[in-house]
């Protein structure tokens, strides 16, 4: 029941996803940053962001298969 210890959990969370993102080239739209913070305040569950996170992934899946050379 440490609400604050569960905050800091999933800030950290969230920084390291932004991170895997970044590292992958990835910049996570303002949409999905917003998400996040509300993650982050317990506002969204995990499940929004997994979501978002496998639009987010296709959606630049997408981009590179069509700029992308074969």
């Amino acid at each position: 029941m440490d609400d604050d210890n569960d905050d800091e959990v999933r800030a950290n969370d969230m920084a390291r996803l932004t991170q895997l993102l970044q590292d992958r080239g990835i910049e996570a739209p303002e949409e999905f940053q917003a998400l996040q913070q509300r993650y982050v305040d317990g506002e969204a569950d995990l499940d929004e962001v997994g979501a978002a996170l496998d639009a987010l992934c296709d959606e630049e899946e997408h981009a590179e298969s069509t700029t992308g050379s074969s």
